[in-house]
Order: C-alpha cells, then sequence, then structure tokens
C-alpha cells in the first residue's frame, strides 16, 4: 500500500509542476472545495466508538457527525442531530 501511494505522490508531483503557475489559485480552489476539512484519525473515531460501546453515548458520534458534513459552519448554525435516530 506504501508504494502505490509514493506512486501516486510522484505522478500528482509531476502534474503539478508541468501545469503553468496561473493554473495554481484555481487548483487550491478545488482542493480546498473537495478534500475534508475533518480529518478521522483512528484515535478520533476509537474516542467515538468506545463512547457508545461503554456508556450507549451516542452524543460523540453526532457531534463528528455534524462536524464532517458541515465542516464550515459554526456550531450555532449545526442541526441538532443527538436525538436523530
Amino acid at each position: 500500500m506504501a508504494e502505490g501511494l509514493e506512486s501516486w505522490r510522484k505522478l500528482y508531483h509531476r502534474i503539478l509542476v508541468s501545469l503553468p503557475a496561473s493554473e495554481m489559485p484555481q487548483i487550491q480552489q478545488r482542493l480546498q472545495q473537495t478534500n475534508p476539512a475533518t480529518v478521522l484519525l483512528r484515535p478520533k473515531i476509537e474516542g467515538v466508538w468506545e463512547e457508545i460501546t461503554r456508556d450507549d453515548n451516542w452524543a460523540p458520534f453526532y457531534e463528528l457527525l455534524r462536524r464532517v458534513q458541515n465542516p464550515y459552519l459554526s456550531d450555532s448554525s449545526l442541526p441538532d442531530l443527538s436525538r436523530a435516530k
């Protein structure tokens, strides 16, 4: 798997350096629109899962779900999913 990632990185780098500098702002904008603002690393996922399995506490899951689905909204404008089924 690491080999595949390294090959992808090299290819991506070659493509980027072949493009004119004038296109970089557009590429940056596309990346910001499509890349996740909330990155889910294993410790975060395990922490949320621990709350569910230990205490049947789904609140951290719903909070994480809100942040993933609405990464650029303020907390006050996010819907309350803690009672969702």
